[in-house]
């Protein structure tokens, strides 16, 4: 996808108090969830990064498609990678804490793990153009 760089004023308008809100909300959230609960580290980052990404999605609604795309992806190479590195060094993985966990499995991966990459990605694959002004090129702005 084709990026283009926003003007002065259109960034002016784009840098709302919300995005900022976005941008820094999943380390707030969780270092609340980890001083008020007694989740486990993992659901709670997951947790925060998905709500960062549902506020990134309310202040920039264009990045709705890069955003999921962005978590699928993230989440199927990580998903790989962690079978990869189950079956050249078993004893790492072995090493997890998994009574902390749910318990739920998908082929040799945790839930959790899966949950966390995919979550990972929808914050992540939106980053770029938040954080520096870019809007997608194909995608029509409405009027203010």
């Amino acid at each position: 996808m084709a990026h283009i760089k926003l003007t002065y004023d259109e960034l002016k308008r784009e840098k709302s108090a919300l995005q900022r809100v976005a941008l820094v909300s999943p380390a707030f959230i969780f270092v609340a969830l980890e001083l008020s609960t007694r989740t486990n580290p993992i659901c709670a980052a997951s947790a925060s990064m998905f709500i960062g990404a549902l506020i990134t999605l309310v202040c920039r609604p264009d990045l709705e498609k890069k955003i999921l795309v962005g978590g699928l992806m993230f989440a199927g190479l990580y998903f790989l990678f962690y079978l990869c590195v189950g079956l050249l060094a078993p004893h790492f993985v072995l090493a997890w804490n998994f009574a902390a966990l749910s318990g739920v499995i998908i082929v040799d991966v945790p839930l959790e793990e899966v949950m966390f990459a995919f979550t990972f990605g929808t914050l992540w694959s939106s980053a770029y153009e938040h954080i520096n002004g870019y809007r997608l090129k194909n995608v029509t702005r409405s009027p203010d």
